[in-house]
């Protein structure tokens, strides 16, 4: 059996657009993207690299838990600071229930 030229023919594959990424890699590209901006808000807040560091993985974690609950198009800069305020609170308030 012989193939016909169109079956031959091969398209040069594209850059997949906004709307060919599943919305989990999306949200993560966009979270990605804002790990040193939550670096830098969490060294303002703790002052020591470490915990910041802690802080931002933790931040991360809750937020990629969260992804379902999020609205495209809204803010995840305030979002991810709101996370990160609220982890950097309860962090300062463990010692407290541990002693």
């Amino acid at each position: 059996m012989l193939l016909q030229s169109r079956d031959c023919e091969s398209t040069p594959p594209t850059a997949p657009s906004a709307q060919d990424i599943p919305s989990g890699a999306a949200f993560a590209m966009d979270l990605s993207e804002m790990i040193p901006f939550l670096l830098s808000r969490a060294l303002s807040l703790t002052g020591k690299r470490e915990l910041a560091e802690d802080l931002v993985q933790e931040t991360m974690a809750n937020a990629w838990q969260a992804r379902q609950s999020f609205t495209p198009g809204t803010n995840l800069k305030a979002c991810l600071c709101k996370i990160l305020r609220n982890e950097f609170s309860s962090h300062q308030r463990r010692p407290w229930r541990q002693a």
